[in-house]
């Protein structure tokens, strides 16, 4: 193998640790990206803004294209593997455009520790970004009523 063979290997190994971190830190909206106990993607593409199917053809589009760089740098063809990670790189901007939030949250604090929010750690109520302070908040907030919902988002609130 050669030194850009190998170099090329290197870069696609990395843009692969990045789209993994990336969907890590988005996580799925319901998980926080710590698990998927207690929903399913299912749930989390209705509560969030993430198009679980798209995100997930992304997600295998990028993966192919990887492979495919992977191989060609151990052939030796550095031209075809330098294409390849240029295409894995458009399909990680896709995926990271579907996988951010619609906007900034609509509250200040956390609606459920009152903690300062992390804009990374939302979910959509009634057409509002509402922002958490950490991923143990989602299940909590997962289980109030809308009524419930409404209130504590209006005490996290001061805009």
């Amino acid at each position: 193998m050669t030194k850009t063979a190998f170099g090329i290997g290197i870069a696609a190994l990395a843009v692969m640790g990045l789209a993994v971190g990336w969907a890590w830190a988005a996580g799925c909206g319901g998980c926080g990206g710590s698990g998927h106990a207690g929903h399913t993607m299912a749930t989390a593409a209705k509560e969030d803004k993430a198009p679980a199917a798209s995100a997930a053809h992304h997600l295998q589009a990028l993966e192919d294209r990887i492979t495919a760089a992977l191989t060609a740098a151990q052939d030796g063809d550095a031209k075809t593997a330098a294409a390849e990670l240029t295409k894995a790189k458009h399909l990680l901007a896709a995926l990271k455009a579907e996988l951010q939030p619609a906007g900034a949250p609509v509250n200040d604090r956390c609606p459920i520790m009152g903690g300062k929010v992390n804009p990374k750690l939302t979910r959509t109520f009634e057409g509002k970004t509402v922002g958490f302070c950490c991923p143990g908040c989602f299940p909590k907030w997962d289980n109030l009523t809308d009524a419930e919902k409404k209130a504590k988002l209006a005490a996290a609130t001061t805009h």
